[in-house]
């Protein structure tokens, strides 16, 4: 079936994924199953801070066109791109870090994925992901109880729930959910997302060793990352321990020198100087 979008929607597409250069001058769409967008959803959402990857992402929309796409998967990364694109720094769970509108662009994509393939549990899960930094808690629990009962063997469902009872502040049922999820990974990366949420609840619960151990698991699994040294560089460095903290923030800057990793190098070397006097 053939999928004519109005403008607006279009319009909102072209902002998110800057493809102004469309504009006018679509072609029909390439020829592609569902596999070729699902491989790039889990490429982005494994590799979130990677520009390069991001950019890449968005060339293959460019390539596909936009018009009479049927495939979920095609609006799933869509919206998974339009939140990557949005995102500025801090909890990914929490709306106030991305730009505004962000997450309602996302949402409805998302909301596109489901009418198309309403029994596909990546879309309902996905929608979930959304409604959670909406704090749609309610919502995003039904959801993914769908998402659960439509793909028993799916990580997200677990994981999500995971995040919910985190954001509640319940330390032993989020870790419970995160140990089911553990139990349905399927890509390397789901494995670092699980540690990143341990380690905020070893946070909250003032586990510091374990908090730590989930740092440095996350570096040993992934060496040549910029961001999981710069994370524990900062917890190194709200423990002013400011010597350790600056060898894993110049390393974070030797790998990927974003302006807030640059930023918080010298940060610590200016405290690490007012110390040293």
């Amino acid at each position: 079936m053939k999928i004519v979008l109005n403008f607006r929607f279009l319009n909102d597409l072209v902002k998110v994924f800057h493809l102004a250069i469309l504009a006018g001058l679509l072609l029909p769409p390439l020829s592609h199953g569902n596999a070729r967008f699902e491989e790039a959803y889990f490429r982005l959402e494994a590799n979130v801070f990677d520009n390069s990857v991001r950019q890449g992402v968005i060339a293959e929309f460019n390539a596909a066109g936009l018009e009479g796409n049927e495939d979920p998967w095609f609006y799933l990364c869509a919206s998974l791109t339009t939140l990557v694109s949005g995102y500025k720094i801090g909890d990914w769970y929490t709306e106030k870090t991305f730009a505004p509108g962000t997450a309602e662009r996302a949402l409805e994509l998302a909301e596109k994925a489901k009418s198309i393939s309403p029994n596909l549990s990546q879309s309902h899960a996905h929608y979930a992901r959304i409604l959670i930094l909406q704090e749609e808690y309610k919502k995003a629990w039904m959801a993914l109880g769908r998402a659960h009962e439509l793909d028993p063997d799916s990580f997200y469902p677990w994981y999500f729930r995971g995040i919910i009872a985190e954001k509640m502040r319940d330390a032993g049922r989020a870790s419970g959910y995160f140990d089911e999820a553990e139990q349905r990974v399927a890509f390397d990366h789901q494995q670092n997302l699980v540690n990143i949420h341990r380690q905020k609840v070893a946070r909250f619960s003032k586990d510091l060793a374990e908090q730590e151990r989930l740092l440095k698991e996350n570096i040993k699994n992934n060496p040549e990352s910029s961001t999981y040294h710069g994370n524990y560089a900062q917890f190194l460095k709200e423990q002013k321990r400011y010597q350790e903290s600056l060898k894993y923030w110049e390393k974070a800057v030797e790998l990927g020198p974003s302006p807030n990793a640059l930023k918080k190098l010298e940060e610590v070397r200016r405290l690490l100087n007012e110390n040293l006097q």
